[in-house]
């Protein structure tokens, strides 16, 4: 399953900072087919990422991590589901975009962050080989 979620971006409203309201983020479970595997594992921003290439979303792709037991309870992470959510996300590879860049700003409002959510999602999808139209 590919699910994609909101979490509040928590730079917005800092007054020296303008960013935009939300992150947006796409789950990919184990038992999806698997992507090139994640720079970020590394803890390096040194490593290029695979999917860097292959995938558009604003400011590129900033998170790509697998979730572990360790991460906070899903319903504290998940804040704004924009799909179907399965019950159990340990193991899911999370990739993710923030709005905190130079080229980011306060009108990036929920409906934006969806959007460019759901288009990050559709990329992960086609790469999976999946019928985006499925989901």
């Amino acid at each position: 399953m590919v699910f994609a979620y909101l979490m509040n971006n928590h730079f917005y409203k800092n007054d020296t900072f303008d960013c935009g309201m939300y992150n947006g983020y796409v789950g990919i479970t184990p038992d999806e087919n698997k992507l090139p595997d994640s720079w970020m594992s590394g803890g390096s921003f040194d490593i290029e990422n695979p999917l860097y290439n292959s995938i558009r979303v604003h400011g590129g792709i900033t998170f790509d991590r697998v979730w572990t037991d360790q991460w906070y309870p899903k319903e504290k992470v998940i804040q704004y589901p924009l799909t179907e959510v399965p019950e159990d996300v340990i193991g899911s590879r999370i990739i993710g975009f923030d709005t905190s860049h130079i080229d980011s700003d306060s009108s990036m409002d929920y409906e934006w962050c969806k959007s460019e959510t759901l288009y990050l999602r559709d990329q992960i999808l086609w790469l999976l080989g999946k019928d985006i139209w499925e989901n």
